[in-house]
């Protein structure tokens, strides 16, 4: 009887072990994806905020926004590539071409920011357009201060 009782016992305790083990595997964190995606519509949610956009306006507005984020995370994602490569075994000839390539992607930038001043001029007077600016710098910080915060809280 204490034999069969073990076993019985033994056999619930396996039983049991997945459903148990499933109760305490907190939910798995965001994707990347859904991550980066709440960190746009929290940068734009900011910037509506900052500059008291009507939805007309805003609507308007947003297209040209995310067109231009586009471009600069197509410059930038250059500049990531480069620095996988910046390495201290570089030789003279290849840090060379190593500046050169990062004054060319700054040029890009300036450009590509001179072309978008006509294009959020449309939309926003020039007031306007340096409180975007400000509003995205100021998010850039708030959001690195809460990485920061979550690293601390490691």
């Amino acid at each position: 009887m204490k034999y069969l009782f073990s076993i019985v016992l033994i056999c619930g305790i396996l039983w049991a072990a997945p459903a148990i083990h499933a109760q305490s595997v907190a939910a798995p964190p965001p994707t990347k994806g859904k991550a980066m995606q709440r960190v746009k519509e929290a940068r734009w949610a900011f910037i509506i905020d900052r500059l008291q956009l009507d939805e007309q306006r805003a609507g308007r507005l947003l297209p040209v926004y995310e067109a231009y984020q586009a471009a600069k995370r197509d410059i930038a994602r250059g500049s990531l590539q480069q620095q996988l490569k910046d390495k201290p075994s570089l030789n003279d000839e290849e840090a060379d071409q190593l500046m050169d390539d990062k004054l060319d992607r700054a040029k890009k930038m300036l450009a590509l920011k001179e072309q978008y001043k006509k294009e959020f001029l449309k939309v926003l007077s020039p007031t306007e357009l340096l409180r975007l600016q400000q509003a995205e710098q100021d998010f850039a910080l708030k959001i690195q201060a809460e990485r920061q915060k979550r690293r601390a809280n490691r």
